[in-house]
């Protein structure tokens, strides 16, 4: 290192004595600076390739060792836990490597508190090929079948395959969870079982998707919402109705077993123990109270129906199964013999695989998250969080839950850098829901930019079938952008605050299987404003039966809300005041430049008089406009100024829509502006069996706005 320095003494009085022309000095200067210049360059690049180096990694594998583990390679942690532990110790920047394989968390997740954090920052990565089973999991070769006769003739005579068991017990399994009472807010569910060789389901009846309708009610039961609507002296009991399908007498002896389905609003999934069933009657005497009780005759709707789940009784078909609770035992129905190599995994864990507190600057990335009875990742008070490129599967509940830092500490600068980020994963065959992020304040207005993008989401209702979003979204500031979502029994996307963006989302076949409900939700919040969904195509969300159902649904005195640039397919029933397009009773909604392609109806509002309105939001909910006329949000939303006064104007507006097979709107106070115009498509249009965006981009691809919307490719972006 000595001769890089230049002898800066000997230089000077070189040009101080030598008497050389003042061409020479300014020549030897220059190649001092340069000298200096040059030095300075290495020493920053030296220490720019310290820094970059300084990052510690740990290297876990499922052959590994925690008591003489070092973290490298050859020294492998065998727990995540561990690795954590070391890297924070460390308290420097770290990366903990999982290599290939399968990591349990049976009784425990990890937990992290306080680090990373702004000075030290943690990757966990696992290439897509570490997978995090928050169960046990036992191969298939040990199951054995089941031939004890007084097992066999509890099974229904047609049988599509034969009965194997296995006695959980020996393999280390102590308990199982029991199911839970739907509603729930819990988090958690039951113990299931999953099988890597096809799908399984819990024994129920009728098998499928197929149900009971709910017979005649002769007691509704006790109201534990609205307890005041209950009788004098009634008694508290679940309710009893007759049942109207013989099978029900094949359970008078059952146990453990639960009766789901929706038992009374049609928004709302229940589940009931059975105190028990009474052939002579036909009437099934339910126990577990619900919050409305059992629908009378008079109020039963067409989703109003159940299934039995979880009897022994029942277990008929290829992949049902049963799970004794109580004998720690395991049966399964098979029509095929497992593979080699097949196995079953059994969820257990109750607590989060990833708790996350107080951290800033975390990346999880390929990992796949499964068979847990809850959330794998739940997050406290976090900053700069990413979740990415994972598989979140075969869990009990949601897959993501995180919280933002308080943002008032924040300068404007900093904001932006503050959110946590859910990217490129994949969340299906979940219990009950998907990713929900909160943050940002909204008594100042502050944004969170917590973002959920480019990620998929299907089949998240498992149990919880309602009011289980595959996306949430809370506080203020947050987007959902670029995801796709299908396959959903209730609302895709609900959200709660101000100024969130959902846009350019694509959602099919969601939102289809109750009564009033839309794919995306929000309401009870008329201070709530600067909202906006924009640029999404929603296609195929009709409902079947004779049930209200939306795409876009502003409830319960809501407002605020931009709705534009957005393609509604087939989408929403004009079934009471329902359309694609749905506004309760609130003011100030704008739907700009929507196209509407063979839906029942665009768009709806439903009035409420100006004395509900008064009543509603002076009397019973002031909480609800709390913020509505402070400083910070008049000065951004004017309009908000005496939002609980009853006689303000409640109008909500359509600009410049198009239509194709779909009426105008209906309903309410609509002010129609910028024409309101009947789309011809490029050639004639027959029966669509499918309104995918490449038929209307073949019939409508034309006309603007649908180009504009196309062009901006809803739904998942490749990765860059």
């Amino acid at each position: 290192m000595g001769a890089l320095r230049p002898n800066v003494k000997s230089v000077f009085c070189f040009v101080l004595t030598s008497g050389e022309p003042a061409n020479r000095i300014k020549k030897a200067l220059s190649q001092l600076l340069m000298k200096i210049r040059s030095v300075c360059l290495f020493f920053a690049f030296g220490a720019l390739c310290g820094a970059l180096s300084a990052a510690e990694v740990y290297n876990v594998s499922p052959d590994g060792n925690d008591k003489i583990a070092t973290g490298a390679k050859d020294k492998p942690f065998a727990t995540l836990a561990a690795a954590y532990q070391a890297a924070k110790d460390s308290g420097k920047d770290a990366e903990i490597v999982l290599a290939e394989g399968v990591y349990f968390f049976p009784e425990s997740g990890v937990e992290m508190r306080s680090y990373p954090n702004s000075s030290a920052s943690l990757k966990i990565t696992g290439g897509g090929k570490a997978t995090f089973v928050g169960g046990v999991r036992i191969p298939a070769k040990h199951l054995f079948e089941v031939k004890n006769p007084a097992f066999l003739k509890r099974l229904p005579a047609k049988k599509e395959g034969k009965l194997y068991a296995l006695d959980l017990k020996k393999f280390g399994i102590k308990k199982l969870v029991p199911l839970p009472k739907m509603p729930a807010d819990n988090g958690i569910m039951g113990s299931e079982a999953f099988y890597s060789g096809g799908e399984l389901t819990l024994a129920r009846y009728p098998n499928g998707k197929e149900t009971i309708k709910i017979g005649e009610v002769l007691d509704g039961g006790w109201q534990t919402a609205e307890p005041g609507k209950n009788k004098p002296g009634q008694a508290k009991i679940g309710g009893i109705m007759r049942y109207t399908d013989e099978r029900h007498s094949r359970w008078v002896d059952a146990k453990d077993y639960w009766l789901f389905g929706i038992f009374n609003p049609g928004w709302l999934y229940g589940s009931v123990q059975v105190e028990k069933i009474d052939p002579k009657q036909m009437t099934v005497h339910v126990k577990t109270l619900l919050p409305w009780g059992i629908t009378t005759q008079k109020k039963k709707l067409d989703v109003n129906a159940y299934q039995a789940v979880n009897l022994f009784e029942e277990i008929d078909a290829n992949g049902e199964y049963y799970l004794d609770r109580d004998n720690l035992h395991f049966f399964v129905m098979l029509k095929d013999t497992p593979p080699e190599g097949a196995y079953f995994d059994f969820s257990l864990l109750e607590k989060p695989m990833l708790n996350l507190n107080n951290v800033e600057n975390l990346t999880v990335s390929g990992v796949n998250f499964t068979a847990s009875c809850t959330r794998p990742i739940k997050g406290r008070d976090c900053v700069k969080t990413v979740i990415e490129d994972c598989n979140f599967y075969n869990l009990g509940w949601d897959a993501v839950d995180i919280s933002a830092a308080p943002v008032d500490g924040y300068s404007e600068a900093e904001l932006a850098r503050t959110n946590n980020v859910v990217r490129y994963c994949r969340v299906f065959d979940t219990g009950g829901g998907g990713v929900r992020l909160s943050g940002g304040s909204f008594e100042k207005l502050l944004p969170s930019h917590n973002r959920i993008e480019n990620c998929e989401f299907y089949n998240n209702a498992r149990w919880r079938k309602s009011y289980a979003p595959q996306a949430d979204l809370r506080g203020v500031g947050g987007f959902i952008s670029h995801c796709y979502f299908h396959d959903q029994t209730h609302l895709s996307i609900e959200y709660g605050g101000s100024e969130h963006t959902i846009e350019y989302n694509r959602f099919e076949r969601c939102c289809r299987d109750f009564h009033d409900m839309g794919v995306t939700y929000s309401g009870r919040a008329p201070h709530c404003a600067g909202n906006v969904i924009r640029g999404n195509f929603f296609s195929e969300n009709e409902e079947k039966t004779h049930s209200m159902m939306c795409g876009v649904y502003v409830d319960d005195g809501s407002g605020g809300t931009l709705i534009e640039k957005n393609i509604f397919c087939r989408t929403g029933t004009r079934v009471g005041p329902f359309a694609a397009i749905y506004i309760h009773a609130g003011k100030n909604n704008i739907s700009k430049e929507n196209v509407f392609i063979d839906c029942q109806a665009s768009a709806c509002q439903l009035p409420w008089s100006d004395e509900r309105w008064e009543d509603y939001w002076v009397k019973k909910n002031p909480h609800g406009v709390k913020y509505a006329n402070t400083e910070i949000f008049l000065k951004k939303y004017p309009e908000l100024k005496d939002i609980q006064n009853g006689s303000l104007p409640r109008f909500n507006e359509m600009i410049a829509c198009r239509y194709f097979r779909t009426s105008l709107p209906h309903g309410g106070f609509w002010k129609l502006s910028g024409g309101q115009y009947e789309m011809k498509p490029r050639e004639p249009v027959g029966q669509v069996d499918y309104w995918s965006m490449e038929n209307v981009k073949k019939y409508f691809g034309n006309t603007w706005p649908v180009n504009e919307i196309l062009r901006a490719k809803p739904g998942i972006l490749p990765k860059p």
